[in-house]
């Protein structure tokens, strides 16, 4: 079992604070190293609007600075919300409550205006994190960021570094034009020394301290809009990413996004647009856009071209990539009809390791909702994976779910039948969750996964939700493997939230 607790007080806007506690299955309470309880606690303490303070945060925090070269810890969700908001920049510090026991700072952060137009951020962070060892010399192996602290391994890991961050960002606005300027320095009390001899690792970040600096820019207008960042690190290594918007017309957008990021660029909290998932290695350039000729009816598609110069994981040499995604929606009264069609194509070593071989897949989804009036709705749809690698792979999904409210009880139901070759051809569907929680699960070989959620809110002041979701496999005798190793074919999950307002 897992748990956890969540506390926020608000005194209008000026104060806020919050404290959470939380504890994954298999973690010791109130015991071992875990002597105070949970295994991972966050708080914060916020005050904004005190005059030329716009916001000041002491305990647990985000950064989200630029386009996300230097300095982001905020979470996202990928290529398609990168087309929703249109290369869109965000600065902001703000507390963090999450379950997640990796991005996050720890310490303090302040906007303060200087002028009209003119802000300054500073941060300052000092936080223990998990780290493998180098057995010759107790230097950092790898950074683990799972927050998993169940068997013995796991817990010798725990808080054995420490990390300190500082960091400012200067911030001018005018007219639809901005400038600004990052500076952040990090430092490891262990020596960073990842394995630079495997090929792909061998300009990963390596020694005790880090500096990068940015310069991000941008106008937004009424038709016309440009952002972008650029960044180096200690060594001199390169990193920038650009975009320009135009509405061509009221229900015409697009979007064209070229970022260029050096295989020996090091950014150890960068988090921004990318094909491989860092900001390192990849020059590419991203198209986009979104039309709605009625409406009724809307599209929005991208192509997004991406070159490695250096090894990536499971590719040894030199790479390309290529990603394109369409999708489409209809509604008609009380109907609402999707279509939805991605390709990805990329490229993995051979078995022998000598060559390497073209990796494609295809992912299609066809879906229907129908709106039955007075909160209830329900939606069907079939989901479609074709891989081709060493031969081909084939899945396919069928869902439905229903969700609707009657008085005081919501309530969300879902059901997918699910049948894949291998875990090639794995398929996703989204899971409404608890709140501040949502899942994506990944689904192959063969089952069903089922799942009820019901939501009582009473008085205004007490909310309960109760979920109960399993998967049932018709391949598989047991479960996972290992500790984590059920003796079975079906798997539950019970999830209780209770929410107090007072």
């Amino acid at each position: 079992t897992k748990h956890s607790f969540r506390y926020t007080f608000d005194a209008g806007e000026t104060l806020r604070l919050g404290l959470l506690g939380s504890q994954d299955s298999g973690e010791p309470f109130f015991s071992g190293k875990n002597s105070l309880g949970y295994d991972h606690y966050a708080f914060y303490l916020q005050t904004r609007k005190l005059g030329r303070l716009e916001n000041l945060v002491v305990g647990h925090f985000q950064v989200q600075w630029g386009m996300g070269l230097v300095a982001n810890t905020g979470f996202s969700l990928g290529k398609t919300s990168s087309l929703v908001a249109m290369g869109r920049t965000t600065n902001m510090i703000r507390p963090s409550l999450s379950w997640s026991a990796a991005n996050y700072m720890q310490g303090a952060a302040a906007t303060v205006v200087l002028a009209k137009g003119l802000k300054l951020s500073a941060f300052a962070s000092l936080r223990p994190i998990d780290a493998t060892l180098n057995a010759e010399d107790a230097s950092i192996k790898t950074i683990v960021t799972t927050g998993y602290h169940r068997t013995p391994t796991e817990i010798a890991k725990k808080n054995n570094s420490y990390v300190t961050a500082t960091g400012m960002n200067v911030r001018f606005a005018k007219d639809g034009f901005y400038v600004g300027a990052t500076s952040l320095y990090t430092h490891f009390n262990r020596n960073l020394h990842p394995q630079t001899t495997t090929l792909y690792r061998r300009y990963y970040p390596a020694g005790n301290d880090f500096v990068n600096t940015s310069i991000d820019y941008g106008y937004t207008g009424h038709v016309v809009a440009g952002s972008g960042e650029t960044a180096i690190d200690k060594n001199g290594a390169v990193a920038t990413i650009n975009t320009v918007n135009v509405n061509v017309t009221d229900g015409l957008t697009v979007m064209a996004l070229h970022r260029y990021y050096s295989h020996k660029y090091n950014a150890l909290y960068a988090n921004s647009f990318s094909d491989g998932g860092h900001v390192r290695n990849e020059h590419g350039i991203f198209v986009g856009l979104t039309w709605r000729p009625l409406y009724q009816l809307q599209f929005s598609t991208y192509a997004d071209y991406a070159h490695a110069a250096w090894a990536k994981y499971r590719i040894s040499l030199p790479s390309d990539a290529f990603d394109t995604m369409t999708n489409a929606s209809l509604t008609l009264k009380q109907w609402r009809f999707n279509a939805y069609y991605r390709l990805r194509m990329r490229y993995r070593d051979n078995s022998e390791k000598t060559a390497i071989v073209r990796h494609t897949s295809h992912k299609a989804r066809l879906g229907v909702t129908y709106d039955y009036g007075q909160g209830w709705s329900s939606t069907t749809q079939a989901d479609f994976a074709l891989t081709e690698y060493d031969a081909a792979d084939y899945g396919y999904m069928f869902s439905h779910s229903v969700n609707g409210q009657w008085r005081w009880l919501q309530v969300s139901a879902n059901f997918n039948y699910f049948d894949t070759d291998s875990y090639e051809s794995r398929l996703y569907a989204y899971e409404r969750g608890p709140l501040h929680s949502f899942a994506f699960p990944a689904f192959y070989g063969q089952g069903l996964r089922y799942a009820l959620m019901l939501r009582g809110d009473f008085f205004n002041q007490l909310m309960v939700i109760a979920k109960i979701g399993v998967t049932n496999y018709l391949d598989r005798p047991t479960i996972s493997s290992g500790l984590q190793t059920i003796n079975g074919s079906s798997q539950a999950d019970i999830d209780l939230q209770l929410r107090w307002k007072f």
